[in-house]
């Protein structure tokens, strides 16, 4: 596994196939991103931004963030108390209602 450390903030990793371990790190916060090159054509890469346009936006509390993302579930900040603890009751029982949307409206999952 290939690391590359672009700032003190964010590593990306560069690798020929995505494996548990790159997923796990993702998920830890250990890395920010996980490149493949070539794992995409340039036609499903033109499908796929051509698929984000037409996503429902979630917004995050004005707030703190003005921008429009899309989202495909909830955020952990989301659901902080007034203290900035977690309340994670009701983070968990948001990640059992099904998303707005997710990867499979964003393009066509077959080959």
């Amino acid at each position: 596994m290939n690391t590359v450390t672009t700032d003190p903030l964010f590593t990306l990793i560069e690798t020929k196939a995505l494996a548990d371990q790159h997923v796990a790190a993702l998920a830890a916060g250990i890395t920010g991103a996980v490149r493949i090159p070539g794992i995409l054509t340039p036609d499903d890469c033109a499908a796929a931004a051509d698929a984000i346009e037409n996503l429902t936006m979630g917004t995050y509390d004005p707030a703190r963030m003005a921008a429009s993302i899309a989202r495909f579930g909830p955020a952990l900040n989301d659901y902080r108390a007034g203290d900035g603890m977690l309340d994670a009751r009701r983070y968990w029982k948001a990640t059992d209602r099904p998303a707005p949307l997710g990867p499979a409206r964003l393009c066509d999952p077959t080959p």
